[in-house]
């Protein structure tokens, strides 16, 4: 008896050994840029949609970084920890995940957390909640039956008894909208009328167990309140809905970016930009990981 099991452990070892050794050779191949150009950086291109993936591949690769590619999101976090690319293309969409869960995955291992991530295809204001990991993310102005149904569903899935709900946004005539839109249907609704005082309401007694929250607010911004409230044991887990504003801007992708900017996260909106305008951002992030790397020296690859 003793024997099977040993041999059953061995076998099992061994057919583990070979699984890792078949995932070793599914790693991306690394294209290196002209002798001339060169530069110390490696891209890591994930997008499924091939001409898109192609062309990105071209275009950085010609500006003289290394570039490796992937087609999914399921092995990106593999990839990452063994190539170990100072930058990071990432598409929401992708065919077997969605980029938020990619980007939870990366930012929450400490082996690929200082990678630069910059996510290209944001088509529309609801892609930028759901890679900020929102269980639902709608543009402004919200529509009464949309909220209600999400947050009926959201309560059905946790199965909480009488949902305290708590609402951030520093208009404070759409902190009453909301309230009355969700109110009449039996959910509890805090209040809080800037970052700062989420942020206090977030922690303090009675808890949570929705936030909806918009983004942009001075002082301490929707991010910020993300970020603690994701980094907290006692929060992590809360649902969360991520307002926008009903067009995103080129002011408003700015001011996003600086506030990403220190979670080394970038984005631009597709069909917005250039060639050389996709050159000039990754250029800038790789400066911000040389930066990052520096003040970090635990965090170099």
């Amino acid at each position: 008896m003793i024997e099977f099991e040993m041999s059953k452990a061995a076998a099992l070892s061994v057919k583990e050994s070979a699984e890792d050794l078949q995932e070793e050779l599914e790693m991306p191949e690394v294209y290196l840029p002209r002798e001339e150009d060169s530069k110390q950086e490696l891209v890591l291109v994930v997008e499924d949609d091939k001409s898109s993936n192609k062309l990105l591949s071209v275009i950085i690769k010609d500006a003289g970084y290394s570039v490796a590619t992937l087609y999914s999101g399921k092995n990106v976090l593999r990839v990452a920890k063994n190539l170990k690319p100072d930058i990071i293309t990432l598409d929401v969409f992708l065919p077997d995940t969605n980029g938020g869960l990619v980007l939870k995955q990366l930012k929450n291992d400490p082996h690929t957390a200082s990678i630069l991530v910059f996510i290209i295809p944001m088509t529309n204001n609801n892609e930028l909640g759901i890679t900020l990991g929102a269980t639902y993310s709608f543009t402004k102005p919200i529509k009464r039956v949309e909220l209600v149904n999400s947050l009926k569903e959201i309560t059905g899935k946790f199965r909480f008894e009488f949902p305290k709900v708590l609402i951030v946004d520093d208009d404070g005539y759409t902190v009453e909208l909301l309230s009355s839109m969700i109110e009449s249907e039996g959910f509890e609704v805090i209040k809080a009328y800037s970052g700062r005082e989420g942020l206090q309401k977030l922690f303090s007694n009675p808890q949570p167990d929705i936030l909806i929250v918009d983004l942009m607010m001075p002082e301490i911004s929707g991010f910020d309140l993300i970020s603690s409230m994701r980094a907290d044991i006692r929060t992590k887990d809360i649902p969360l809905i991520v307002c926008t504003s009903s067009e995103l801007t080129g002011k408003n992708l700015e001011e996003l970016n600086n506030e990403l900017k220190s979670y080394l996260i970038s984005i631009m909106k597709k069909g917005t930009f250039g060639r050389k305008e996709l050159i000039n951002r990754i250029e800038q992030l790789a400066m911000l990981k040389r930066l990052n790397d520096e003040e970090n020296p635990y965090c170099r690859r």
